[in-house]
């Protein structure tokens, strides 16, 4: 393929253009080279341009690779170490929860429950009578954040509705009930 070849090189030049090894001691390390140019119709044909053209790209990535090789740092790797977290109470002591004291959470009382369709819901009118679940004089429940935790009975106070406690409901039961 050479011979078909016209690089505008002197005839001396083509013969030692093709003894050279990409990246060796002729080429210039600093300078990048490209391969002359040639003519579209001083080639033997569409095959030999396909070939020419992968040489100068076989040619150019070894360069790069040759030139990636010498300038290449290796990878350090550190170990991270973190703080040591100091524990604020020594294990086995009771926490301090005193911070939570001024938390505020909704209480409710349920009388009883129920369930209306909506045309019963809106046929109530006043002096409705809505029957719950629960028998009267039946102990009603004391509800925190939704979680039932006691068990009372309603009483009438300056004439305000309130709740005698009379049973608490076990700190087992209470967690089945999460």
């Amino acid at each position: 393929m050479a011979d078909n070849l016209n690089t505008g090189l002197p005839p001396g030049e083509e013969d030692n253009l093709a003894g050279r090894v990409p990246g060796g001691p002729e080429a210039a390390p600093s300078a990048k080279q490209s391969p002359p140019a040639i003519p579209a119709d001083q080639l033997a044909s569409p095959a030999s341009i396909d070939d020419e053209v992968e040489r100068q790209m076989l040619e150019e990535l070894a360069r790069a690779e040759a030139h990636d090789a010498t300038t290449a740092q290796p990878a350090t790797v550190q170990s991270v170490e973190f703080d040591r977290f100091a524990r604020s109470a020594p294990v086995g002591q009771p926490r301090n929860i005193d911070i939570l004291l001024d938390v505020k959470l909704p209480v409710s009382i349920e009388l009883g429950r129920t369930e209306m369709t909506i045309r019963e819901i809106l046929e109530l009118g006043s002096g409705s009578v809505v029957e719950l679940t629960k028998l009267a004089g039946e102990p009603v429940d004391l509800l925190v954040n939704n979680k039932i935790v006691a068990r009372g009975e309603v009483v009438v106070v300056d004439e305000n509705f309130g709740l005698r406690v009379t049973s608490l409901i076990s700190p087992e039961d209470r967690l089945k009930s999460l």
